[in-house]
């Protein structure tokens, strides 16, 4: 959920400053991501941005070994001491996903995005190495605030440069099956950062 170096909030301070500011519970579209009769039920997973953990840590619970990435060592520490409390063996990672990749001959059976907000050139970045990575059978879930052009921007960041759209979205994604891609309004309840109504986008992709 936190974004890279020089854009968007500054993630320290956030996480430094506020307990749990976006919960302690998973977003509610991991756990409907992987309710569906065909999304993997285990194997290795790459949190991407996974903030303080919550949705790492979640999904370590539910039999996937979790690889969490994101930039920020305050994030990063507090997801380590979510996943200690609760005995879970994640991985955790401090890096830039514009710099960051995975390791030689690394697969994974489910990797997320959520909530990373930015410029494109950080929102994207990891898009060239995706397919990549993703065991055959794999799957990628996607989930950011989204365009608004001229409506009230309401939650989020409050330029649209900084913002998903499946226009921009969908043409990363060649070689991918697209199961699930839509924008439109829903209520989260992910602490008090995220609680209220949004604009969002959703995309759900499987490699063949």
């Amino acid at each position: 959920m936190s974004a890279g170096k020089s854009s968007g909030p500054d993630w320290e301070a956030r996480y430094a400053g506020e307990e749990a500011p976006f919960g302690e519970t998973p977003i509610d579209y991991l756990r409907m991501a992987l309710a569906r009769s065909d999304a993997p039920k285990s194997g290795r997973a790459l949190f991407l941005a996974d903030g303080d953990g919550r949705n790492g840590s979640w999904a370590s619970t539910q039999g996937f070994q979790v690889t969490g990435v994101d930039i920020s060592r305050v994030g990063t520490g507090r997801a380590t001491i979510r996943d200690m409390k609760a005995d879970i063996p994640a991985r955790r990672i401090i890096g830039d996903i514009r710099e960051w990749r995975p390791r030689e001959g690394e697969r994974f059976d489910l990797i997320t995005l959520f909530y990373l907000q930015g410029p494109p050139e950080l929102r994207f970045a990891a898009f060239p190495w995706l397919g990549e990575v993703l065991s055959p059978g794999g799957w990628l879930a996607i989930e950011g605030f989204a365009k608004t052009g001229d409506a009230p921007v309401g939650m989020g960041p409050g330029r649209d440069d900084l913002r998903w759209s499946l226009a921009e979205t969908l043409p990363h994604l060649a070689g991918l099956d697209v199961v699930e891609a839509l924008e439109g309004d829903i209520r989260l309840a992910d602490g008090p950062r995220h609680d209220g109504m949004a604009h969002v986008m959703r995309i759900l992709a499987r490699k063949a």
